[in-house]
């Protein structure tokens, strides 16, 4: 799920420009007074990590590329059949086509999955291992409801701040 967050951040960059305002603006007025806030300030992944936990611990909902999945597709009310993964995409997508029996009339397209590990070590390492483990509690639920364990990919980072 911190691969989610990570990737929520990278692929929502482009339209950065709509929330980055909101982003740094409720930092200031949550007593982050520091930041600069000029018009072409674009958060860094540090101050995103904070807006993240102190939007959930203020009980705020957050905009939805960033809300926990648990909130946003209601395990609890709906019966999924399957759930899949990024990093088994093709897979999965392969699994699902045969499933509904159109594997012979439709085919995925060609993907070529990215390792964002050492992307997502770099970003993490400029957190504090406190900070780690707020956003951990803020997306328990996802790592549990998907399968996914913490610090998985993290670990190295983890290791680095002194968290073993």
């Amino acid at each position: 799920m911190f691969r989610c967050l990570f990737g929520r951040v990278e692929t929502s960059h482009g339209n950065v420009d709509s929330y980055r305002k909101g982003i740094l603006k409720y930092l200031v007025h949550s007593g982050h007074l520091g930041i600069n806030t000029s018009a072409d300030k674009i958060p860094t992944f540090e101050e995103f990590a904070t807006y993240v936990v102190l939007k959930h611990r203020n009980g705020k909902d957050l905009q939805e590329h960033w809300r926990p999945m648990y909130d946003l597709c209601h395990p609890c009310y709906i019966q999924f059949d399957f759930i899949g993964h990024y990093e088994t995409l093709m897979d999965d997508a392969q699994f699902i086509l045969r499933k509904t029996n159109v594997d012979d009339k439709v085919q995925f397209p060609e993907w070529r999955p990215t390792d964002t590990n050492d992307l997502m070590q770099k970003y993490y390492s400029n957190l504090t291992l406190l900070r780690i483990a707020q956003l951990q509690s803020v997306y328990k639920d996802d790592l549990e409801l998907f399968g996914y364990t913490f610090p998985g990919v993290l670990q190295p980072v983890v290791d680095k701040l002194g968290g073993t």
